[in-house]
């Protein structure tokens, strides 16, 4: 925090009047938002709070989590959860809210720290977990929900699919492809443990290599997702139109046209348990906004 001494008279620099108590400017300088610095609580009423030594609520749905950031006002205006450009720009932009090296100051089952977490903890228990902005907890501790400001649809997907030279056909619900389109897609979903996709009469398929669990409550529901890139599946945030709402049906991926154009959320940052290979860019999209289980959320203005 940054202080101004003047006859006598200890002031906030300006722009700190740009954000309301308790939350920090991201800039600081010339701020472009405000953000929660601890991971949020939902209170009794439906707001939200987020201080050090409270420990964070992890079992909040993405719609959940986006309603709670909108009953909070300040000045007469809303919050909001937190965007996946916000939340990587708080923690500074690089792989680490400290830089781009491994270092044992986060919430983590570490080589260090094995063993030391079975939970999440209160907000702040690792100090040095923060970034140049004053934003705690990004790595490790919770997972985040993020909002990447876009929805899954079939005729945007459909389109996409075809823009880039490959033929799909989604006829009722089911999916009908050429072989060549299964290295541009990934599927995410959770509980289903697989080796891969594959063609089957022209439908897609899930190859399996372990069951899914007979308690998963959402098993096999998630997202088709179209990477138009050469890049590691999963390594970058989709595109507008690339998720299609998919469900299993047997091993078969059939379009989910109950979930068709529901707003997607991602799970940012890992968790107590995730280790050495959570950082600012892990990301993952496959949860339903539904899904309240074990991710926590913060929120910005």
């Amino acid at each position: 925090m940054f202080w101004l001494n003047v006859l006598g008279c200890t002031l906030f620099d300006s722009f700190q009047s740009d954000c309301p108590s308790g939350l920090v400017p991201v800039p600081i300088h010339d701020p472009e938002f405000c953000v929660q610095p601890y991971e949020s609580s939902i209170t009794e009423d439906g707001t939200v709070t987020a201080n050090s030594g409270e420990t964070p609520d992890v079992h909040v749905s993405f719609r959940e989590a986006k309603a709670a950031c909108e009953k909070t006002v300040f000045n007469g205006r809303p919050m909001r959860l937190i965007n996946h450009r916000e939340w990587k720009k708080a923690g500074g932009g690089e792989r680490y809210p400290w830089g781009d090296s491994y270092e044992s100051r986060c919430v983590l089952d570490s080589k260090e720290n094995h063993g030391l977490w079975s939970s999440v903890q209160p907000s702040g228990t690792m100090p040095e977990c923060v970034s140049e902005y004053g934003v705690y907890d990004q790595i490790g501790n919770a997972w985040e929900w993020v909002d990447i400001q876009q929805t899954a649809t079939r005729d945007a997907w459909v389109q996409m699919v075809e823009d880039h030279g490959y033929s799909v056909v989604v006829k009722q619900t089911l999916i009908e492809a050429d072989e060549g389109l299964l290295s541009k897609l990934q599927y995410n979903a959770v509980c289903v443990y697989m080796n891969g996709l594959m063609i089957d009469q022209e439908l897609i398929v899930v190859d399996l290599y372990k069951p899914i669990p007979d308690d998963c409550v959402t098993a096999g529901e998630g997202y088709l997702w179209f990477q138009d890139n050469d890049s590691s599946q999963g390594s970058e945030v989709p595109k507008p139109g690339s998720l299609l709402p998919v469900k299993m049906w047997g091993k078969r991926l059939i379009w989910d046209k109950s979930r068709d154009g529901e707003a997607v959320g991602a799970k940012v940052g890992g968790s107590f348990y995730s280790g050495g290979e959570s950082t600012l860019h892990s990301f993952w999209v496959g949860h339903l906004p539904s899904f309240d289980g074990s991710i926590g959320f913060r929120c910005t203005y």
